[in-house]
C-alpha cells in the first residue's frame, strides 16, 4: 500500500519509492504477486517518464510483470502490468489487448486497467471513443487521480477537442498544483490554441518542477513557434544533455 501510494504520485521521486517499497515487500513474501506487479509498474513508469532510459528498464519491467501472472494468473493488477508493458514497449497491441481485457474481466473495478487499457493501447490505435469510454470508467472509480485526470485531458487532446483538454488540464492541477504534467498538458493545449505565451508560461511552470524530457521538448516547441530561435536551440541542447 505504501508503494502504491508513492507510486501514484508520478514524481520521480515518488516512482522510486515505490519501487523500495515493493521491492521490501518481496524481500519479505518473494512470491507476492501484488508486490511482483508494482515492480513492473515502478520500471514501465521509470522509462516512460524519462526518469531512466528504457533500454535500462525494459527487459526489468517485462520479467516483473511476468512473474506476476506466473504468481497468481486470476489477479488484474498482474494481467494490468504485463499489457502495458506489452503495449509501450513491444507495440504488440493485439497481445496488449488481451491482457487488457482479462485484468478487467477478473476486477472491473480496477482503475488503472480502464486507464492504461484507454491511454497505451486504444488512443494509439485511434480507437478515441472507446478510449474516452475507458478513461471516463477509470475516472469514475478513482476521481483524485492526477494521472488519470491528466490523461482525461489527453483524450480530449487527442480527439482535438482543445478547450475540453484545456479545461481539464486546470481540473487535474486543482487536484495537485506541483503535478508538473497538468503544466505539460495545459501547455499542449494552450499551443494548440495558438495561446502562445500561455503555453510557454505553463510549460516554464512545468519545467520548473521537474526536467522531464517531453515537458522540456514541449516547451522548445513552444519557443520555435513563437521564434524564439535562441531558446529554442538551447532545449535541444538541453535533451541532448538529459539523453546521456
Amino acid at each position: 500500500l505504501k508503494g502504491r501510494y508513492c507510486w501514484n504520485r508520478r514524481s520521480q521521486q515518488g516512482l522510486w519509492d515505490g519501487l523500495r517499497n515493493f521491492e521490501k515487500a518481496l524481500e519479505i513474501d518473494p512470491g507476492y504477486a501484488l508486490a511482483q506487479a508494482g515492480v513492473a509498474d515502478s520500471y514501465s513508469l521509470l522509462g516512460n517518464y524519462g526518469v531512466l532510459p528504457t533500454h535500462l528498464v525494459r527487459a526489468r519491467a517485462k520479467e516483473a510483470a511476468v512473474k506476476a501472472v506466473e504468481f497468481d494468473a486470476n489477479l488484474a493488477e498482474a494481467h494490468t502490468s504485463l499489457g502495458h508493458v506489452t503495449a509501450t514497449y513491444d507495440w504488440e497491441w493485439e497481445a496488449a489487448e488481451r491482457e487488457f481485457d482479462l485484468a478487467i474481466q477478473i476486477k472491473e473495478s480496477y482503475a488503472t486497467a480502464h486507464h492504461w487499457y484507454a491511454i497505451t493501447c486504444l488512443m494509439p490505435l485511434r480507437r478515441l471513443e472507446e478510449a474516452l469510454l475507458e478513461i471516463e470508467r477509470a475516472q469514475a472509480l478513482d476521481p483524485v487521480s492526477t494521472s488519470i485526470a491528466r490523461d482525461t485531458g489527453l483524450v480530449f487532446y487527442c480527439r482535438r477537442e482543445y478547450q475540453r483538454a484545456q479545461d481539464q488540464a486546470l481540473r487535474t492541477l486543482d487536484l495537485d498544483p506541483t503535478f508538473y504534467e497538468g503544466y505539460w498538458l495545459l501547455g499542449l493545449t494552450c499551443e494548440q490554441r495558438m495561446r502562445l505565451p500561455e503555453a510557454c508560461d505553463a510549460l516554464q511552470k512545468g519545467a520548473a518542477l521537474s526536467q522531464s524530457p517531453r515537458l522540456i521538448g514541449a516547451l522548445g516547441h513552444s519557443y520555435a513557434l513563437m521564434g524564439k530561435r535562441k531558446e529554442a536551440l538551447a532545449v535541444v541542447q538541453k535533451l541532448a544533455t538529459l539523453s546521456q
